[in-house]
């Protein structure tokens, strides 16, 4: 039985239950299990033999590039702003010595 506070979804053939997180800010847990259905619909178009194993870790391994080349996109940017922010301040200091 599921309780008022846990959810069921679908995940390729799974019952999975999940609690809801309380923070409003996290995406919930349907979204995620949406885009989950939704990128393995994808792969099991492209390949139909392909069974739910196979789709899963194709699915993870996708998902898991793109985690990675977020977070080096996110931390090139980053840099790229401190650096920016660095010469702004150089300059300012050039600009008016006294006003920092």
């Amino acid at each position: 039985m599921i309780s008022s506070k846990e959810a069921e979804f679908d995940v390729l053939g799974l019952r999975i239950k999940s609690t809801p997180e309380a923070d409003e800010g996290k995406i919930s847990t349907k979204e995620i299990v949406d885009l989950v259905n939704r990128e393995a619909l994808k792969i099991r178009e492209k390949s139909p033999g392909l069974d739910n194993g196979k789709i899963a870790i194709l699915l993870a391994l996708e998902l898991a590039q793109s985690k990675l080349s977020i977070e080096r996109d996110l931390k090139e940017s980053v840099l790229v702003l401190h650096e920016r922010g660095t010469k702004i301040l150089e300059l300012l200091e050039e600009v008016n010595p006294s006003s920092l």
